[in-house]
Order: structure tokens, then C-alpha cells, then sequence
């Protein structure tokens, strides 16, 4: 579809209304357990799906107060503060609801217009570019509803609409299976676990208890101090939190690289090797971890990570990472983390995790089961990679 023939015009030109809500507090209110749903911006997942756990609640005297961001079916929601550019639809399951400041509402009447199109094009390279545009210059952007209204979008027949929704909805359908997929993988490794282990807490099988340092030859965080940049090619990969991703897998798509000299000294003192752990330490992401993979290279850390490295004598690297993801030390991990004077997870915080040991011929058992569920997550991995790729030759293709 030839976009550059297709009439464009300004969301302002389309929509009923442009709002969005408030901060019940600013008004003298406080969140309730029951009430009127209040949605923020983590209530919906990056596609937009709603997370109905993350919903708060409000009295219905404070819904009537805000009544000017009182929600109703069809109307689209776009982030405007923090992850900017989230879209969602409101349908019936979340009314009666009303929204925070985060959240703009995009109410459109005309009948000519598709809603699911309309999420779609604002999710698309057309409206992320404009945005773009604005964040020049600027650390932290955050839209106004002059900025909603005035994006430019392009708006084709209203069969062309349906056309083009359906199309992107079918292949995000199958994202949406493939990651489905890899969770319940890993549900399936952590039920296995419990199964073989039991509860750290509870420690119903008697294993020998201890801690995090007896089980670790090292446990060390990386660099604390500011630490000169240079261009890849030039340095060496510089590992830090935004490299460990939600699910605990390693992202490299937005690297930092150190000079030698600095890489030396950090690479000394915590020489890091294949199957080692790496630990979130600060951030929206503490308690996530992952496995130094060979994909890394030779790397050194930034005080945001932290490695541990197994005692191979005692423990195995895959229960030592599926114990420290474990409900019970991710409990752990937060409420120390939280009881620090500055908000963080150190080494001695770490040292001192419980921790049990059982005996290496089960451990060995479960790493074969591990083996074998990697196996089936790299085919889907790959799958997922190769759909997410037509996702995005295809909104290039559309409306790039």
C-alpha cells in the first residue's frame, strides 16, 4: 500500500476528545482494596493487553470527581509520561474505570474509523518518528495533549483499515503464542524444581542448609566509579543491568564499551567465565539473573551487576540459578534490598541468601532437564525471531 497516496490527517480532525486523568491524592482521596478501577500505565503489557492484577481502586465519590477522565468502551488509551507510546483499548471487562495523568484518552466517534487500526498506526514508525522528533534535546519527554492531537497519521477507506488490522493482528497473534511458549518453559523448569527440591523455606527433604557465600568460590559486583566510553571495536563490552532483560535472558542490543586499562582491572578482580551468574543489583530489574554465555566474549561490570560463581564441588550452575529465582530468595533479594539505607542489593546482602545443598546426583538429573528444555526454547526463540522480523518488514513496508 502506497502510503504517500492515501489522505493524512491530524488525530484533532478525527477525535471526540483528547484527555487525560489525575492523581486522586491531588483531589484529597486515597486508593481503596474495592472500588472504581483506576489504570495506569503498568495495568497494560507493551501490546497492550490489560494485567487486571495491576489495577488500583478509587471510591465512587472520586470517580465522580474526575469525571473528565471517566473511561468508556472504545476508548483508546496512549502513554504519555514513562514508557511513552503504550496503546490500549478500554473495553467493557475494565469499566467502570478512570485513569492517572500518565495516561491520554483518545475517544474518536466518526464511524468511518477502525479503532484497532487506529492502535495500530500509533504504535507504528510514522508516530514513534514524530515523537522522536520531540525527545531531541530533552532527558525525560513527556507529551502534552497538544502533541496527541496534533500527530499526523495516515487514514485510509475503512475497509483498508479492517484490511491492514487484521493482517498485523494475525502475526502478533503468533508472537503472542510464541511467547506464551517460552513462559511456559520456564513454568515448566521452575515446577521441575520444586519437585526435586522443594521449598527453600520449608526445606521439607532435609538438605544441608547454608548460604549464598558457602555454595560460591567468589561474589563480587563490578566497577562502583564512573568509567570512560568508547566506540566498539575500540574497547571491550562493558556488562551492566539493561543487559539482562525481564525474563532473565542476555540483550545486547544497546552496548557499552570500555577502554583496556579499565577493563583489565575489573576483569582481574572478578574474572568472569561461562555459566558464572550475573545478578541485577539495582533497578526496575533487581533480582533477575542470568548465565555468562560465550556470546559475551571477555567483558567486565558495572556496579549494577553482580557475579557469582559456583562452588562446581558443591552445586551446579543451573540449580544455583534456578534457586536464587526461586519465589522465596526473590523475596529475599527485595526486602533487603528495600531495608538498605541507600536502595540496592550489595554482596554481603548476597553472601547471606539462604541457601541448601543436594546431593550432586540430582542436581546432575536436573541439569539434563534443563539441557533439554533450552533446546525446545531456542527452536521457539527462533520462530519468535523470525515472526518478530516480518512484523517489522511489514510495518516498514506500510507505514515506515
Amino acid at each position: 500500500m502506497e502510503m504517500d497516496y492515501i489522505k493524512r490527517v491530524q488525530l484533532s480532525e478525527i477525535v471526540e476528545v483528547v484527555t487525560k486523568g489525575t492523581t486522586p491524592t491531588t483531589l484529597g482521596y486515597e486508593f481503596q482494596d474495592e472500588g472504581v478501577n483506576f489504570l495506569k500505565i503498568e495495568c497494560f503489557n507493551e501490546n497492550g493487553g490489560f494485567i487486571e492484577s495491576k489495577v488500583a481502586h478509587i471510591s465512587e465519590e472520586c470517580h465522580k470527581k474526575m469525571k473528565r477522565s471517566q473511561l468508556k468502551n472504545g476508548d483508546i488509551l496512549f502513554s504519555i509520561a514513562g514508557a511513552i507510546g503504550r496503546v490500549a483499548i478500554v473495553t467493557e471487562e475494565m469499566l467502570p474505570a478512570n485513569i492517572n495523568q500518565a495516561l491520554a484518552i483518545i475517544r474518536i466517534s466518526d464511524e468511518q474509523v477502525y479503532l484497532p487500526y487506529i492502535k495500530l498506526i500509533l504504535t507504528s514508525p510514522i508516530v514513534i518518528e514524530q515523537f522522536e522528533r520531540k525527545k531531541q534535546g530533552v532527558a525525560q519527554l513527556n507529551l502534552s495533549l497538544k502533541d496527541i492531537n496534533e500527530i499526523s497519521i495516515p487514514l485510509p477507506s475503512k475497509d483498508k483499515q479492517i484490511e491492514l488490522a487484521e493482517l498485523f493482528d494475525k502475526v502478533v497473534g503468533v508472537i503472542s503464542k510464541r511467547n506464551k511458549e517460552l513462559s511456559a518453559l520456564d513454568d515448566l523448569t521452575k515446577a521441575r524444581f520444586v519437585e526435586m527440591f522443594g521449598d527453600i523455606k520449608t526445606n521439607e527433604y532435609g538438605w544441608e542448609k547454608c548460604t549464598f557465600k558457602d555454595v560460591s568460590k567468589k561474589i563480587t559486583d563490578g566497577e562502583h566509579g564512573t568509567v570512560p566510553r568508547v566506540d566498539e571495536g575500540e574497547g571491550y563490552l562493558y556488562f551492566m543491568a539493561r543487559n539482562i532483560t525481564k525474563e532473565g535472558e542476555i540483550d545486547l542490543s544497546e552496548t557499552s564499551f570500555v577502554p583496556r586499562e579499565i577493563h583489565e582491572k575489573i576483569y582481574k578482580r572478578c574474572n568472569p567465565e561461562k555459566d558464572d551468574l550475573l545478578l541485577v543489583c539495582v533497578g526496575a530489574t533487581i533480582g533477575k539473573c542470568t548465565l555468562v554465555s560465550e556470546i559475551m566474549g571477555e567483558f567486565s561490570m558495572a556496579r549494577s551487576v553482580a557475579l557469582i560463581k559456583p562452588n562446581k564441588e558443591m552445586v551446579t550452575s543451573n540449580f544455583l540459578i534456578n534457586l536464587l529465582r526461586s519465589e522465596a530468595i526473590q523475596n529475599d533479594i527485595e526486602h533487603c534490598s528495600h531495608a538498605a539505607a541507600q536502595a540496592g542489593l550489595y554482596t554481603n546482602m548476597i553472601n547471606s541468601l539462604e541457601a541448601f545443598v543436594p546431593p550432586m546426583d540430582l542436581q546432575i538429573e536436573f541439569d539434563t532437564f534443563c539441557e533439554q528444555v533450552y533446546k525446545s526454547k531456542v527452536k521457539v526463540q527462533k520462530a519468535l525471531d523470525e515472526t518478530q522480523k516480518l512484523f517489522d518488514s511489514l510495518m516498514q513496508q506500510y507505514f515506515g
